[in-house]
């Protein structure tokens, strides 16, 4: 009678870190781990020290509005760790943080010409906070007919996204609070509160509180002025109600009032491992200081010592006394986390290897993964309660003192980019249905390092089971041959797992960034070397929808509108009916007809003047007219609007002469061999004759309101300046005689 064996469990893994939950431990340790704005865990900052999360007080209420250093003050909003955005309210205007020169440098001034019309002088008029997510930058401006809005602009190309009007609100009476994608948005302006919540970009703020848009009859308003919302999604307000002043959890119910108070806060060190420290701090004097992980994220060009640098609050930079140089470190020296319990559901579980990826250490950063696997009638043991010689010690990261070498990524689940290193290790410990994990950093204080996400691989599918029976006749035998052919086991499992997922190296979705050039080679589209790897993929995505339709007038819109995505930040769907493609024969009846024909002008997208044949009593004007000696005039509209198609796009869309660069090169990629091409930005206007066709080359209205202007002397060719003397502008004076008569200066 031969016994049943049980089946073998398929091997799989839990994540930790990354875009999943870290799942720590609930018991707080000193010294402990933080997990940064990024999500990774890293060392915190000496609290006294010159990146300190806290200052002298750790109050909750403080003049910079900073809830005792929670969160960042209105004046300041960053997006990711390339963007930090600093609203200079005295000036009316939007500044960005370059981190190769530390310098505050201007989004552009917001004049007439692009401005909102009907906001008074300046597109904005009277800002008053900003924040932003990883896509969106949203300032609340004061409008100049009273009221208030929120301008939101795409935080890469700057185009202006949504307009959202608040009439009825005060915006001294407004507070913004963003967590990752989604924005809290406060208001308790006309003897009234609400809380109203935008989740993804471009959605609409949905009401919070109060439930069904009204407070109930005979309960007082709570004064409550400050938002805040932690790493978890709760939301956090603070309350100036005299006996009840604090931060207070809010809790939301669906039953009026809406809410329920949690847990009040009247000290910031109460909530500090609920929030990532920001990554712009706020010293004592008002002073704007870098952070990590911004203050090792500059180039370095600009010369400076960006731990002694600060801005003031209009952007401008400084640098601190000597006596006031840190003498301290910047980060703590080491630090613990402790996972909760990992349960596999697996009886007497051989738990496998831990894959660890984490950022290039800094020299002389120490890292170090510590195990203890456990029976299921432990569950109820935590972490306290392990001695230190039960923990199973694995080998340590050590951060190199020479320059870290670029890893091969095995596949397009394992992509970290470049600055990273991988690695992972087996678990040692005996077979358990638990496993509990020990994280420990150590630095040299002046740097932290970072662990960006881990994978626990269960149970060990060990290679020794292919082996005759003879091999694992002893514990000891079993053990160490297992350990051993491990070594290989690993490398083989890579290949395996990239043999398994070859499918995603087909896929502009989920190709790994490095292999991107390598699939565009097979669908033969150049890639954008500029260009991020988002913006590549859209690019192949579309052209794999465009394979079987290239060369028509169709693939050709979609893969211009791809560029202009990737060149505004505007959706496709949201371009319509941009960009028009028109071809030359369409063009014909309107040539015929003299509908869009003016001889007095030359600014016609299509006319006579596009030959120029001189024909006596026809087209004869002097400086105008060509000696044309080939073909008839009665041919000349066919000869030339054959073979030939115009691409139609707003003039506001392309603000630099790089992008038109770029646009142009993207139509002759995908125009047929014997076509000819060209290109017509349109500005936000409509004239008889001239721009009179709806759907192609009219837009009503005033200055198109897409973006706050860059640089202006990086104007895009074709494009319309402005507010040029001699041009567009004129002075005048009037007439001191009091006649009618008015001197014009050019």
């Amino acid at each position: 009678m031969t016994q049943a064996t049980k089946p073998r469990e398929e091997p799989t893994f839990v994540p930790l870190g990354g875009s999943y939950h870290w799942r720590p431990d609930n018991v707080r340790t000193e010294p402990r781990i933080i997990e940064d704005s990024e999500g990774h865990l890293a060392l915190p900052a000496v609290p006294t020290g010159p990146l300190g999360f806290f200052r002298e007080s750790a109050g909750i209420r403080q003049p910079n509005e900073t809830l005792g250093g929670l969160v960042l003050p209105h004046n300041i909003a960053v997006s990711g760790r390339e963007n930090v955005f600093l609203l200079d309210g005295s000036a009316g205007r939007v500044l960005r943080l370059s981190l190769r020169d530390l310098r505050f440098f201007p989004l552009g001034s917001i004049d007439p010409a692009h401005g909102i019309k009907g906001t008074g002088e300046k597109g904005l008029d009277k800002p008053r906070m900003i924040a932003a997510t990883s896509r969106e930058l949203f300032v609340v401006d004061v409008a100049a007919g009273g009221g208030s809005r929120i301008l939101v602009f795409d935080v890469h190309s700057l185009a202006l996204v949504d307009l959202i009007a608040l009439s009825d609100s005060d915006p001294g009476k407004l507070d913004l609070a963003v967590w990752r994608d989604e924005v809290f948005l406060l208001d308790f302006s006309n003897d009234s509160i609400q809380l109203r919540h935008r989740k993804g970009s471009g959605g609409p703020f949905n009401v919070l509180l109060p439930s069904g848009g009204a407070w109930p009859a005979g309960k007082a308003l709570p004064e409550w002025r400050r938002l805040a919302v932690d790493q978890e999604k709760q939301v956090y307000l603070l309350n100036l109600t005299s006996g009840e002043e604090g931060l207070e959890e809010i809790h939301f119910t669906g039953e009026a009032p809406g809410y329920r108070v949690g847990e009040r806060f009247s000290d910031a060190r109460q909530l500090s491992d609920r929030f990532a420290p920001p990554a712009i701090r706020v010293d004592e004097r008002g002073r704007l200081r870098l952070a990590d992980p911004f203050l090792y994220g500059c180039a370095g060009e600009s010369g400076l010592d960006p731990v002694t640098l600060f801005f003031d609050d209009s952007g401008e930079r400084g640098m601190v006394d000597p006596e006031e140089r840190p003498a301290t470190n910047l980060f703590e020296r080491s630090g613990i986390w402790y996972t909760e319990l990992l349960d596999s559901d697996i009886f007497d579980c051989s738990w496998h290897r831990i894959e660890v990826e984490a950022e290039t250490l800094p020299p002389g950063a120490r890292l170090e993964i510590d195990t203890f696997t456990a029976p299921l009638k432990e569950k109820r043991r935590t972490r306290s309660g392990i001695a230190d010689k039960l923990w199973q010690r694995n080998p340590a990261l050590i951060g190199s003192l020479q320059a870290p070498r670029k890893t091969r990524v095995s596949g397009p689940e394992n992509d970290a980019g470049t600055n990273s290193q991988r690695t992972d290790f087996l678990i040692q410990n005996p077979p358990g249905q638990l496993l509990f994990l020990r994280i420990r950093l150590s630095g040299d204080g002046r740097t932290t390092p970072r662990l960006r996400g881990l994978r626990v691989h269960f149970p060990r599918s060990s290679y020794l089971q292919h082996l005759p029976a003879i091999f694992s006749g002893d514990s000891e035998s079993r053990h160490f041959l297992e350990r051993f052919l491990s070594i290989f086991q690993t490398d083989w499992d890579d290949i395996e797992r990239r043999v398994e997922n070859l499918f995603h190296y087909f896929d502009p979705d989920t190709v790994p960034d490095a292999f991107l050039p390598y699939l565009a080679s097979w669908l033969d589209v150049p890639l954008e070397g500029d260009w991020g790897p988002e913006q590549n993929r859209r690019l192949l995505v579309a052209a794999i929808r465009s394979l079987g339709k290239r060369g028509t007038p169709r693939a050709l819109r979609d893969h211009v509108a791809v560029y202009l995505h990737n060149i505004t930040g505007i959706e496709p769907e949201r371009q319509e009916p941009f960009p028009v493609v028109i071809e030359g024969f369409r063009q014909r009846p309107c040539s015929r007809e003299g509908a869009l024909l003016d001889d007095m002008h030359t600014r016609g997208l299509w006319g006579r003047e596009v030959v120029g044949r001189m024909q006596l009593g026809e087209y004869s004007r002097e400086g105008e007219a060509r000696m044309v000696s080939i073909g008839s005039p009665e041919t000349d509209f066919f000869r030339v609007h054959a073979h030939r198609f115009q691409v139609i796009v707003p003039a506001s869309w392309i603000r630099k002469s790089s992008d038109l660069d770029l646009l142009q090169r993207a139509i002759a990629e995908e125009s047929p061999a014997h076509v000819c091409h060209s290109l017509s930005l349109v500005d936000s206007q409509s004239l008889v004759g001239l721009q009179s066709c709806v759907g192609v080359n009219t837009i009503v209205g005033g200055r198109s309101p897409r973006r706050i202007p860059g640089d202006a002397d990086d104007v895009a060719e074709g494009r319309t300046r402005t507010n040029r003397l001699g041009v567009d502008t004129w002075l005048a004076s009037a007439n001191p005689c009091g006649g009618d008569d008015v001197t014009i200066l050019q």
